[in-house]
């Protein structure tokens, strides 16, 4: 599955990932991975209405996107595959899943109780701090930026900084 773009954003699909990160990796399929999702059919179609002509969206289960990838499913297709938090992220490399892709995007976590703010638009709990750092030893650089014309923010050293002040 030649998955040219993975996202982490809370948002999931927005202006800025079908105007910025579409056209600029040429993907013609988004895989937004999470099990809620997943299940909501109303959900699905209210994102869809977002999704642009020419691209295909699907919501996979946390499971059903690790089968479809070793599968080979989406092989003929240049996929994005975003994710609203850490959490299914680090579950699909722990089970040893690695896309061919240098780095994940963090695009936005949005501030919330419980979570430190390390970027204007993104914060972290410890948890998610921690399936972070696993991701970047897991082989991913991790990037923040919004858009692709934005500076890209190396996340490693603000997250490594984190840890030390717990």
């Amino acid at each position: 599955m030649p998955v040219v773009l993975a996202r982490i954003d809370d948002r999931l699909i927005h202006g800025q990932v079908i105007a910025s990160w579409l056209r600029s990796f040429s993907v013609n399929v988004i895989v937004i991975v999470d099990d809620d999702l997943a299940k909501d059919k109303v959900q699905q179609d209210v994102f869809a209405l977002t999704t642009p002509p020419g691209a295909q969206l699907f919501a996979q289960p946390v499971e059903g996107f690790i089968e479809k990838y070793r599968r080979g499913i989406f092989e003929k297709y240049n996929v994005m595959v975003i994710f609203k938090d850490t959490v299914a992220l680090t579950t699909i490399a722990k089970a040893g899943v690695k896309f061919p892709v240098n780095f994940i995007n963090v695009g936005g976590m949005r501030f919330k109780p419980g979570r430190t703010q390390i970027t204007n638009a993104v914060s972290v709990t410890p948890e998610e701090a921690d399936n972070l750092l696993f991701l970047n030893e897991f082989g991913y650089k991790l990037e923040y930026r919004q858009v692709l014309t934005h500076e890209s923010v190396d996340l490693v050293p603000i997250l490594k900084k984190l840890k030390k002040g717990d």
